[in-house]
Formats: C-alpha cells, structure tokens, sequence
C-alpha cells in the first residue's frame, strides 16, 4: 500500500512539473496568439483601405526566422494592378505586423523553405512564362536574390522557351554559371516540401 501510494506521489510530482515549469513553451504560444492577432488586423485594414482587393486575402503561417514566433505569407489580388497578385511577408514586431518581403507574382503555384538559410524558393507559372524567384532572408528582410524564368516563343509554349537569368529582381542579366553559384549559397539543408495550396491556405474575407 505504501509502495503505491509513493508511485501516486510520484507521478503526481512529474505531471505538475511537466505542466507547470514549462515557461518557454507558455511565451512562445503566447507570442504567437499575438502575432496572430496583429495579423488578422492588418489583414482587415488592407481589405478596408483598398476596395480593389475583392476576393479576401489568402494567408499561411510558419516561422520562416525561426525566432519561435510566426510569419504570415499573404496572397492577395488587387484589380487595380493588373493581373498579378500581390504576395507579401510580414513579421511580429514590436506589438505591430511589419511588412519584410513583397512582391507581384502571377500563377503562384509552388513555395520550397530552406531552414537552414531561411530562405524561399517561388515558382510561378502562367501567361506564356514561367519563373523561379529565389528569395533571401538578410537583414530581417526578403528580397529576390536570384531570378530564373522562360519566357514562351511565339506561338508556341513556355516550354519551348530558353532559360535566362537574373540577379537580384531583374536587375542584371547574368551567366547559368554565375546563377548557380548564386542559388548554391541559399539552396543549402534540406528543402521542405511545397506548402502553397490556393484551397488549403486560410482565408480572411472582412
């Protein structure tokens, strides 16, 4: 009887310590349900602030700084910009969702994380073209690092296109060589597997 009694004793011990003295996991989910909601208001004030943006704004989460607390990747479409859509990255700050990455994609069908570096690999085809935007994470910011993209001869498809490169976003046309040196240095670690999916991602409407 004493024996089991101490067993209880025990286990009792173990769980209020495994629940209770767990501060780390407590601020992290904490930061987080912050950083959530900072999102949702800014979400709600573009949607407010821009009646061009009609079909709500497409939203993913995932600690791309892996500083414990999460990004949000935006996806939205402004009819007064043509035809692309817009995609943003913001991060938790400072109480607020600051804006670190934006760019006009159109056809975005595939986003490839790099932990080790940080850094997002975007395809996106449509329109006769097809690009690879690699994006890395410096400073607190994404910015396009290297570009790759065909562009379809005429009457045919994107397919029959060659390849051309690009550093930076479109800034200077560079050699296949020079762009695979440059993607080697934020194509490192292992890749994750494509987390884009225009029926999976959340939506906010209003």
């Amino acid at each position: 009887m004493k024996n089991i009694r101490r067993l209880l004793i025990v286990t009792l011990l173990f769980f209020m310590a495994s629940t209770v003295f767990c501060p780390g996991q407590a601020y992290a989910a904490s930061k987080n349900a912050a950083a959530h909601s900072a999102y949702s208001t800014k979400m709600k004030a573009l949607m407010k602030n821009n009646s061009w943006i009609r079909d709500g704004i497409r939203y993913y989460y995932k600690d791309l700084n892996r500083d414990g607390s999460d990004e949000v990747i935006m996806l939205y479409h402004d009819y007064s910009k043509g035809s692309s859509d817009q995609f943003r990255i913001y991060t938790y700050k400072n109480g607020k969702a600051k804006l670190i990455g934006s760019e006009q994609i159109y056809g975005l069908a595939k986003i490839i994380y790099y932990k080790k570096t940080k850094s997002l690999v975007v395809w996106s085809a449509g329109h006769g073209n097809e690009v690879y935007r690699y994006f890395k994470y410096s400073k607190g910011k994404y910015k396009p690092a290297a570009i790759k993209c065909r562009i379809s001869t005429k009457g045919g498809s994107w397919y029959n296109g060659s390849w051309q490169y690009y550093k930076g976003n479109f800034t200077s046309s560079i050699t296949s060589a020079k762009f695979k040196k440059l993607v080697k240095t934020i194509r490192k670690g292992t890749a994750s597997k494509n987390f884009y999916s225009y029926n999976k991602w959340k939506v906010c409407l209003n």
